[in-house]
C-alpha cells in the first residue's frame, strides 16, 4: 500500500513506515459488545424517558416500533445505508478527501453495506467520521425523543446506537491515539491500522 501526502505530493511505501499498530478486532468481540450495548442502551435511555413522560407514552411508542413493520422495517433498512453514507460524507468533508477516495460496497458475509476511505486519514478525522452516524442516527434521535415525548424515535435511536457498536469499539480502541497519526481501515477485519504520520 502506498501513502501520499496531498500537500507535498511525496509518496512512501507502507513497509517504510517505522510503526504500524493493528487496532482491529474479531466479529466475536463486536457481537459481544453489541449485545451488552443494546441492553445498556435500553436501560439508560428508557429510564429518563419514563421519568420525563409516562408509561403509556412509552408503551405506545414501543408497540408502534415493534408492530408497525411497514414503517419500522423500511426505516431500519434505509437507516443502515444512511449510516454508511454518513461515514462517507464525513470522510469527504472532515477528512478532505475526494469522493473518489471513498469506497462504498456491500459485504455479503455480514449482509451489510460499508464505506471506507481508500487513503489513510488523520486520526482526528477518522474519529469524527467514525462517530458521526452514532451521533446523527443514534444519540440525536434519543435526545429529541426526550424533548417531544416520541418513544418511537427513542427506540429508533437505540437501534442505531446498537448498529454503531462496531464504531464504538473502534473509537474505544483508538481513544488514546494522537490526533496527528494516520489511521486506515483494516482490509480484512473490523477496525484499523495506526501509523506514525511522516508528514506531521
Amino acid at each position: 500500500m502506498e501513502l501520499e501526502n496531498k500537500n507535498s505530493g511525496k509518496k512512501i511505501e507502507e513497509e517504510d513506515l517505522d510503526f504500524k499498530t493493528d487496532m482491529s478486532f474479531s466479529i466475536i468481540e463486536a457481537n459481544k459488545l453489541s449485545v451488552i450495548l443494546l441492553i445498556v442502551s435500553i436501560i439508560i435511555f428508557s429510564l429518563p424517558f419514563l421519568f420525563i413522560w409516562d408509561y403509556n407514552t412509552f408503551m405506545e411508542g414501543l408497540k408502534e416500533f415493534l408492530f408497525d413493520i411497514k414503517i419500522t422495517i423500511p426505516l431500519i433498512i434505509g437507516g443502515i445505508f444512511i449510516h454508511e453514507f454518513i461515514h462517507g460524507i464525513f470522510i469527504v468533508i472532515i477528512g478532505k478527501q475526494s469522493i473518489k477516495q471513498v469506497k462504498f460496497g456491500f459485504n455479503p458475509e455480514y449482509y451489510s453495506p460499508y464505506a471506507h476511505s481508500k487513503t489513510p486519514l488523520k486520526a482526528i478525522h477518522y474519529k469524527i467520521s467514525t462517530a458521526a452516524p452514532l451521533v446523527i442516527l443514534g444519540l440525536l434521535p434519543v435526545f429529541i425523543s426526550f424533548i417531544i415525548g416520541n418513544a418511537f424515535l427513542l427506540f429508533f435511536g437505540i437501534v442505531f446506537i446498537f448498529a454503531a457498536s462496531g464504531d464504538i469499539l473502534i473509537l474505544w480502541k483508538i481513544r488514546k491515539v494522537s490526533n496527528e497519526k494516520l489511521v486506515a481501515d483494516h482490509p480484512e477485519r473490523t477496525g484499523c491500522y495506526v501509523y506514525d504520520n511522516p508528514f506531521a
